[in-house]
């Protein structure tokens, strides 16, 4: 997710599902073991699946598609547990409260 809460960039599609700029966003799941494993490829990195992950780039989209957007029901509280740096992302761990 971007600074400005987009997980997209503008004019995401079929042709650009990222958006334009979008790859910027998702650079590090590409050594992810989850991702990998779904493309069919070995090694890679490993992580809770029973919590909520945030990936903030330090980018400003300016437009595109926003996680929050089209979210709906009641609201769900998060207590932060951990909050590792990378050079690429801030990776910020979630638990529910």
């Amino acid at each position: 997710m971007s600074l400005d809460e987009c997980l997209a960039g503008p004019d995401s599609g079929r042709g650009h599902p990222l958006g334009i700029g979008g790859e910027r966003l998702h650079r590090w799941v590409f050594g992810l073991r989850s991702w990998r494993a779904e493309q069919g490829l070995d090694g890679g990195k490993g992580g809770p699946v029973d919590e909520l992950w945030l990936h903030v780039v330090p980018v400003f989209l300016g437009g595109g598609r926003r996680l929050p957007d089209g979210v709906a029901g009641e609201g769900v509280e998060w207590r932060r547990t951990e909050v590792p740096d990378t050079p690429e992302a801030a990776h910020i761990r979630l638990r529910m409260a």
